[in-house]
C-alpha cells in the first residue's frame, strides 16, 4: 500500500502566503468605484433634467444602486477574509499557535478577524469585523426585512450588533454609513476597503511566521 505524505506546516504556510499576496481585489475594486462615480454623476445630471419628481426618482434609484455596489465591494473583500482565515485555521490546527490567536476552535475565525490592529472609532470591533458584518448584511438583509433587528438571532444578531456598535441603525443607507465609518465618505474609493483587508492579511502572515520561528 502506497502511503501519501501528509502536507507539512511549510505547505500550509505557503498556501497562506499565496492567499495573502493574491491581488485580485486590485482589479475588482476600481471597476466598482467607477460604477459608483457614474451613479453619482447621473444624480448630478438629473438636477437640471426635469421636474422635482423626476430628480427624486433618480436619486432613489441611484442611491439604491450605490448601496448594491458597496455591498458587492464588501462581499468581494469578504472572499479574501474567508480564504486567509481558512488557511490561518489550518496552520493553527497543525501547529497549535500560542498567543492571541489561540482559543476554542469555534471562536477562532472571529478571533482572527479581531487581529486587525485598528479598532473602529474607538469601538470594541475591528475594521475587518465591520467589513465582514457589512458583507453579511448585504447578502442576507432581504431575509431579515420582516423582522425587527432586536428579534434576530444567531449570526444575524451578531451582524446587526456589529453595525449598531458603530452607530448604524436600520433603514439609514446602511452600507453608505459603513463606508463613511471606514473613511470612504465619497463612496467611490473602494480600494480603501481592499487595502484594509490586504493590510490585515499581511499582518496575520507576519504573526504566523513569528510564532513559527518561536517553535522551531
Amino acid at each position: 500500500m502506497i502511503s501519501i505524505p501528509r502536507p507539512t506546516i511549510s505547505f500550509d504556510i505557503e498556501l497562506l502566503r499565496f492567499a495573502v499576496e493574491t491581488d485580485y481585489l486590485d482589479y475588482v475594486m476600481p471597476s466598482l468605484g467607477k460604477a459608483i462615480t457614474a451613479a453619482k454623476d447621473r444624480i448630478e445630471s438629473a438636477k437640471s433634467s426635469g421636474p422635482t419628481e423626476y430628480f427624486d426618482a433618480v436619486v432613489d434609484e441611484e442611491c439604491a444602486l450605490v448601496e448594491d455596489l458597496l455591498g458587492i465591494s464588501f462581499v468581494s473583500c469578504q472572499t479574501k477574509i474567508y480564504k486567509v482565515t481558512s488557511y490561518l485555521v489550518k496552520v493553527h490546527d497543525r501547529l497549535g499557535l500560542s498567543g492571541k490567536s489561540l482559543c476554542k476552535k469555534q471562536e477562532l475565525p472571529n478571533r482572527i478577524m479581531g487581529l486587525d490592529e485598528r479598532a473602529v472609532a474607538g469601538k470594541p470591533i475591528t475594521r475587518i469585523q465591520l467589513i465582514h458584518a457589512a458583507a453579511n448584511y448585504f447578502k442576507h438583509h432581504a431575509e431579515w426585512k420582516h423582522f425587527k433587528w432586536s428579534k434576530l438571532t444567531g449570526h444575524a444578531l451578531k451582524t446587526v450588533a456589529t453595525l449598531r456598535c458603530v452607530g448604524i441603525r436600520r433603514n439609514t443607507g446602511i452600507l453608505r454609513n459603513v463606508a463613511r465609518v471606514l473613511g470612504n465618505s465619497e463612496f467611490h474609493n473602494t480600494l480603501l476597503f481592499s487595502g484594509i483587508v490586504d493590510e490585515w492579511a499581511a499582518d496575520a502572515l507576519v504573526r504566523v511566521e513569528k510564532e513559527l520561528q518561536k517553535k522551531c
